[in-house]
């Protein structure tokens, strides 16, 4: 979960596929702002040489900013038009999460 001031991500795994060897599909629903969307990562272990578990976790995907409502250039540029010349609404994510 992440929050800044009264705002709030939360995301909440529904179904978890196995693809290949350390590789995965997961599928969930995000909520930002109280606003629920499904989503679907793609996870893959890290392994050191001679572990049997991956001692790390590599998540990417990509979210439509629009689902939740969310205009990034408006909130960058303000209201300059730039959102409408060059819209970004896809936000990739891609972040390590080392395990314990």
């Amino acid at each position: 979960m992440f929050r800044e001031g009264n705002e709030v991500i939360t995301f909440h795994s529904t179904s978890v596929y196995t693809l290949g060897v350390d590789w995965y599909q997961l599928n969930g629903k995000m909520s930002i702002k109280g606003v629920d969307r499904e989503v679907k990562f793609f996870v893959t272990g890290i392994r050191k040489p001679g572990d049997s578990r991956p001692s790390a976790l590599v998540l990417e995907g990509q979210l439509n900013l629009y689902d939740w409502g969310i205009d990034y250039d408006k909130i960058v540029h303000g209201d300059s038009g730039r959102s409408a010349e060059s819209p970004t609404q896809w936000m990739h994510l891609n972040m390590k999460i080392e395990m314990c």
